[in-house]
Order: C-alpha cells, then structure tokens, then sequence
C-alpha cells in the first residue's frame, strides 16, 4: 500500500475507532451535565455532543501529522482491519456532511419562503431585523446564523398584548444571544455515530428543553411580571396552533412547534428568583475549553509517542 493511501487509511481509522468510543461514553454521561440552570445545562450538553466528533477530529489530525513527519515513505502492508476501520471513519464523515447539507437546505428553503412574503416591522426591545408574515401556523423564530432574523406570524401580533410580545421577544432574543442556531446545527450535522444511537434522541429532547427553558428565563429576568406575560402568550399561541400540524422538522429556534407546553408553563407560574442562573456566562465552560486547548498541547508534544503507538497497531492487527 502506498504512503499516501496509508496515512488516509490510518487517519480515517483513528477517526473511527475514537468515534465509536466516544460515541458509547458520551451519552451516558449526560445524566452529569443536566444539572445546574438552563443556560449552564444547554452550554454543557452541547459540549458533550460535540465531544466525539471533537475527539475524533483532534486524534486523527495527531495520527496523520505524526504519520506524515515520522513514518518513512514506501510502501507497507497494513493488513484489511486499518482499512476496514478507515471506510467507517470516512461513512461517518460523509453522512455528518451529508446532515449539515440537508439541514442548509431545509433551512434555506424555509428562510426563502418567509422572507419571500415578509414585511419589515421595527418591534421594541429588539434590535435585529424582523419580518411579519402571513402564515397559518403561529410562527415566532430565528433564521439564521450570521446574520439572524426574526420571523413572527400576523396573528401572534394581534392575539398578543404589548406585555406578552415583549415577553416574547426577550425569549427570542435569548436564542439569538445564545446562538442556538449555530448550536443546533453543529449538534445535528456532527460527524459521529451518536446520531445513530438511541440515546441520541433523548440527548437532543434535552438538549432542546434546556435551551427552551433557559430562553424563557430571559423574558423572566422582568420578575413575576415578565413570567406571567410569557405565560399568558405561551398559552395563546398554543391555542391559534390547535389543529395544525406539529412543526416538529423546523431547522430554527422556535418560540413554539406545537409541543406539549404543560412543563413551561408550570415552571414559569412558579415562585422563583426570576434572574437567577440567567447570565450567559459560565465559568465551567471556560475551563473546559482550557482544558482542552492543555490536552491537545500535551498531545502535539507527544507526536513521536503517538506514531510509536500507530506503528504498534499496524503490525499487530490483521
């Protein structure tokens, strides 16, 4: 086999093997992460989706950079598992491509229909662009990544009092502060087996609940009045969607999809310290991120130690 065709064997089975291990931990720890406030419990669980892709991506980037400044030219026989291993690693990396395209074009597709029948309306409180459009289905969502707009249905502007649109647009805002939309779409197009696996669903029914709740706890740093209002216009726009089709597939962050809205609403009517656990920040995450900047530090210090470990595999597998 030649040089060539070996480091991409090599690096697309490192790919896949960290893949399918980080793929079995990682949910399991999901149970240590959804504790705390929402804003923290979103931050976390979307790391630990992205663990495995990241894991995976930063083994096989060492593994092909330590292969390509260590390993001599030539030919070598690597025997079938290396390769074997190596068309899962590259299944894995198309089908997450394959995902991030599809969910691009539903999204653009969407984006195109709404902002092909939208009118610009300057809305209080908000200081992104908005469109009101004519729709059945009670929209309020954010398309978008770069550059987010809002999208909001005629019918929630009138159903809604000033209290209970404000209360809207300040969850609203919450999802754009939080990118959710760039979230969301690293989470689903994520080049790794978690998708595959049955964890995955309730990973990402969680993963959508804590952003859900931490948007809603923008509008309720106004105090009980704030909960109260989105409340009141959870519930209404609940009652205009009575009928319709779930919009359960909507690439974006909505304010509401046609969901069970009991747990909100509950949550929002409770007596609580409003503000508290709302700030963006988390101090956690921080040192995650440290922490793996560390880890890939120690890692390319240790390139000769890797292709030893490498050289290891290729002579002792079939």
């Amino acid at each position: 086999m030649s040089f060539s065709i070996r480091v991409l064997a090599v690096g697309a089975a490192t790919l896949s093997f960290v893949f399918l291990v980080a793929t079995t931990l990682a949910p399991r720890l999901a149970w240590l992460v959804a504790k705390g406030t929402p804003t923290r419990r979103a931050r976390r669980l979307t790391v630990l989706r992205l663990i495995p892709a990241g894991a995976a991506l930063t083994t096989g980037a060492l593994v092909v950079i330590s292969f390509l400044n260590y390993e001599p030219a030539g030919d070598e026989n690597i025997g079938w598992l290396i390769p074997a291993l190596g068309g899962v690693g590259a299944a894995l990396m198309a089908a997450g491509a394959w995902r991030a395209t599809r969910i691009a074009l539903a999204t653009q597709r969407l984006a195109h229909e709404w902002l092909a029948k939208g009118e610009p309306i300057a809305l209080p409180g908000l200081r992104d662009p908005a469109l009101a459009i004519s729709s059945a289905f009670p929209v309020v969502a954010v398309v978008g990544i770069a550059r987010p707009t809002l999208v909001i249905a005629r019918s929630v502007l009138e159903a809604c009092t000033s209290e209970e649109l404000a209360a809207v647009l300040a969850h609203e805002k919450g999802h754009i502060d939080r990118h959710d939309n760039l979230r969301r779409l690293l989470m689903y197009s994520a080049p790794d087996a978690v998708a595959w696996i049955p964890g995955s669903a309730r990973l990402a029914s969680t993963w959508r609940g804590a952003i859900e709740e931490a948007a809603d706890d923008q509008a309720a740093a106004a105090g009980e009045a704030g909960r109260l209002a989105l409340a009141s216009a959870l519930v209404k726009i609940a009652r205009l969607a009575a009928g319709m089709p779930a919009q359960r597939l909507m690439p974006v962050s909505t304010f509401y999809c046609g969901e069970s809205i009991d747990v909100r609403v509950r949550r929002l009517l409770e007596p609580r310290e409003a503000a508290a656990g709302t700030t963006v920040a988390d101090g956690g995450s921080m040192r995650m991120t440290f922490a793996v900047a560390g880890l890939i530090a120690v890692s390319l210090l240790a390139l000769r130690a890797v292709q030893a470990l490498v050289e290891v595999a290729i002579h002792s597998l079939p």
